[in-house]
């Protein structure tokens, strides 16, 4: 007599129930693994580049002023003054506003700046004016001879205006004064000169 028993699954290796199907619902429920699934042993290093290269946030850099003009006169010394014109970046045409700076630089005979002054002016324009709305001044001093004596700044309708008077010392003796006048206009247009 033939006795007919029922399979024991308890007794049988517990990776013969445990199929492609688990294997795929571990996947779906956590979906980065099913993309790792694509992947060989092999492949894998290659993956892992490509995910810290688009993981590494790019270095965002800030624009720089526009230079608009650049004006060289000769002194009798024999060095010059430098005057540059930049112009800020402008984010959006809509607001009407511009910015910019006007640089006198006091350079020697051999191209070496001793001072320059800078004047930054903030205007609003809108096609049939423009309105200076603040200007100030900084100095920046290279020659260790040269002093500021004074400094100004100011507004008055579409310009900004500044004055520097800078001396030049010798043994506690002044050898040379340099008074300089800076103007920055803005044109109803929103052209900086």
């Amino acid at each position: 007599t033939s006795t007919i028993r029922a399979l024991e699954p308890w007794k049988y290796p517990k990776s013969l129930h445990q199929g492609k199907n688990e294997k795929n619902g571990i996947a779906e429920a956590i979906p980065f693994l099913s993309c790792l699934t694509m992947f060989s042993y092999r492949e894998a290093p290659l993956f892992t580049a490509c995910f810290l290269i688009l993981a590494v946030p790019l270095p965002v850099y800030a624009q720089q002023p526009e230079i608009i003009s650049t004006e060289i006169i000769p002194q009798a010394d024999g060095g010059v003054l430098e005057i540059t014109l930049t112009q800020d970046p402008v984010s959006t045409r809509a607001t009407q506003t511009k910015s910019g700076t006007k640089t006198v630089s006091k350079k020697n005979a051999s191209g070496q700046v001793m001072w320059s002054a800078s004047l930054k002016g903030t205007f609003t324009y809108d096609g049939k004016k423009a309105t200076c709305t603040s200007s100030s001044i900084t100095v920046n001093i290279r020659a260790t001879s040269w002093k500021l004596s004074s400094k100004s700044a100011g507004k008055t309708g579409n310009k900004a205006t500044g004055k520097v008077v800078m001396k030049q010392y010798y043994q506690n003796s002044v050898i040379d004064s340099v008074t300089q006048s800076i103007t920055l206009s803005c044109s109803p247009s929103g052209a900086l000169s």
